[in-house]
């Protein structure tokens, strides 16, 4: 179990420092794409990570590392809750649900096709 964690907090650096570029892209903009794209890429990362991990022998440290580490600390649940709030109180109270929306439907739309690949046990 100890190999898992320090696997998963040895990757999380990597994906903090690429969450931390993206938001870059959300300067000045009327929506925060940069998190969008960290979400819509950790989403789908883990999602084929997941399904190569059913369909490999493999070590399950690697997988815990990309899944756990650095998909977990790429995503932005605490970006994306206090982002929304700020959309959603803004003098157009609209564009926080469709942001909110935009997040959900890129999540879904990254992970469908990867865990649909995931043979049934």
């Amino acid at each position: 179990m100890a190999d898992l964690e320090a696997a998963a907090v040895a990757m999380a650096p990597l994906g903090a420092w690429l969450r931390y570029h993206l938001s870059s892209f959300s300067k000045g903009k009327n929506y925060p794409y940069g998190t969008l794209c960290a979400n819509f890429a950790a989403t789908a990362i883990a999602a084929m990570s997941t399904g190569l991990w059913t369909k490999t022998t493999g070590s399950d440290v690697f997988w815990h590392a990309v899944v756990d580490g650095f998909c977990g600390a790429l995503s932005t649940a605490s970006t994306f809750t206090s982002e929304f709030r700020m959309l959603k109180e803004a003098p157009h109270a609209p564009r926080g649900y469709i942001y909110a929306s935009m997040m959900l439907l890129a999540g879904q739309v990254a992970a469908v096709p990867f865990v649909a690949s995931i043979p049934s046990m």
